[in-house]
């Protein structure tokens, strides 16, 4: 594809995801995403990482993974502006509802969290309390 910005050039895998967008022109670069393979109890085809950079270093501007739990669902960000361990979701009981987001310098080590609470008879938040600057919102 051709635009104001250069030429773009877009690559796709055998299942027909995208895996690579390449500039040229006013901005030179690689977009990257990978996916799962299925091994080790992931799900074939299921995206994991996001990558700007160049062909000969795809992640130099910038690289990011996602960690799903074992119902599917977002729990772990890594990246650019995040600590080394990156940001950790946790779930309501019986719910996709996120109910805590943990930033971590490691597996153990959390530097900052923030916690909601729902009423029990809708979606609705309850409360938010940030752990870090202990800051509470209630509606």
């Amino acid at each position: 594809m051709i635009d104001v910005v250069g030429t773009r050039t877009f690559a796709y895998n055998g299942a027909l995801q995208l895996e690579s967008e390449s500039t040229s022109g006013l901005y030179g670069r690689v977009i990257s995403r990978d996916f799962e393979t299925g091994a080790g109890g992931t799900l074939a085809g299921r995206y994991y990482k996001l990558m700007v950079g160049t062909s000969q270093d795809p992640d130099a501007d910038y690289d990011s993974s996602y960690g799903y739990d074992s119902s599917g669902r977002l729990n772990r960000v890594t990246g650019p502006g995040l600590p080394a361990y990156g940001a950790v979701y946790s779930f309501a009981a019986d719910s996709d509802l996120v109910s805590q987001i943990a930033w971590k310098s490691d597996a153990s080590t959390t530097v900052a969290s923030t916690l909601r609470s729902f009423e029990s008879t809708s979606d609705l938040g309850g409360c938010v309390k940030s752990a870090r600057f202990v800051s509470s919102f209630l509606f």
